[in-house]
């Protein structure tokens, strides 16, 4: 794993179902369209087949159309092998252009903790399937939300929960996010200091948005400077 190798910068937006991330990443791209910076919104997981499956069983209760349970492993390979495929359309992006991503592999980390997954088993599983295309972010955002909020504003825009949207699960979920900006300083994952800050997300929207730009302004003139 190596931190991004491409001309433009890549940063992901991350945090528990109900954070604020949508709202957010609205937020950014008024402010990258008015600045003209061109960057693409991506998202994890995609559409593609491996994503369709994803939701399929989140929707079911972490079951497959047969009604079996799918296993935490399981799971969490397919959203690495989406995660494979989609890694190898942003790489082509990055010749030319920002990427900012909803979700990325800091979300299989912390999911599969919360599920009681080794880290360090996930973290060699991405090095196998991803290769050369597993790199680091020049920015991670976690979006760090109370849990019990985070399942009041969800309530407000879902009928019904998904499989990991349970109150207990987020809870776990959230101290894993907090556990794997941690581990990713430590050996033997640890690759020294990278760039992963906590944005408190009880605020508001513009609020929020106030305190994440400087980060971002922070990626984009560092990566122009390497140009």
């Amino acid at each position: 794993m190596k931190i991004n190798p491409y001309p433009n910068p890549f940063i992901v937006i991350e945090g528990i179902d109900g954070c604020g991330k949508s709202t957010l990443i609205e937020g950014v791209k008024k402010w990258d369209e008015k600045h003209k910076f061109g960057s693409i919104f991506t998202k994890e997981p995609t559409d593609g087949i491996f994503g369709q499956m994803i939701r399929k069983i989140l929707k079911n209760n972490g079951c497959d159309e047969e009604g079996r349970k799918v296993e935490p492993m399981e799971l969490q390979m397919l959203y690495i092998k989406d995660r494979c495929e989609h890694r190898k359309m942003e790489a082509a992006f990055l010749e030319m252009y920002p990427i900012i991503s909803d979700r990325d592999f800091p979300s299989t980390m912390a999911y599969g903790m919360a599920e009681g997954l080794d880290l360090n088993r996930i973290f060699q599983t991405h090095e196998k399937i991803l290769g050369e295309y597993f790199f680091v972010p020049d920015l991670t955002l976690i979006l760090d939300l109370d849990t019990k909020e985070a399942v009041e504003r969800l309530k407000k825009t879902r009928k019904q929960p998904d499989y990991f949207e349970k109150l207990a699960f987020l809870k776990k979920i959230r101290e894993s996010y907090l556990a794997f900006s941690m581990a990713m300083g430590k050996p033997p994952i640890g690759m020294g200091k990278i760039n992963i800050q906590i944005i408190n997300a009880m605020p508001s929207p513009d609020k929020i948005l106030k305190s994440v730009l400087p980060f971002i302004k922070e990626v984009f003139e560092k990566e122009k400077g390497r140009k």
